[in-house]
């Protein structure tokens, strides 16, 4: 059996400027972060890609370092592709989750 599954994986560094008032990431910039990376992965596939919905937990607060992102592709259809991605901070802490599901919009070159 073939699988046709992609895994991307992706860091960041954490400015300041990143931060909420409590010192920790801000949870629109760790939202925007998996939104970008589940575009990026699923535009590995060779299509082009919006966002149809996302779903994020929060489960801890990192404040300024790398942190390391993981998208897994679960599903690739003819008008989405389904997505898991992971943000873990250098102690490989789990910060957040999300499910993402991008809506293809056409081929990478139309």
């Amino acid at each position: 059996m073939k699988s046709s599954r992609v895994t991307v994986f992706f860091k960041i560094e954490i400015t300041e400027k990143m931060l909420n008032h409590y010192g920790a990431v801000h949870g629109g910039a760790l939202y925007t972060l998996c939104d970008m990376v589940s575009g990026m992965t699923a535009y590995a596939y060779g299509v082009t890609n919006v966002t149809l919905s996302g779903n994020i937990n929060y489960v801890r607060p990192a404040g300024v370092g790398t942190l390391y992102i993981e998208c897994n592709s679960l599903h690739k259809g003819r008008t989405t592709v389904v997505q898991d991605v992971t943000v873990r901070d250098k102690e490989e802490k789990l910060l957040c989750t999300a499910r993402m599901t991008m809506y293809i919009t056409g081929e990478v070159g139309e």
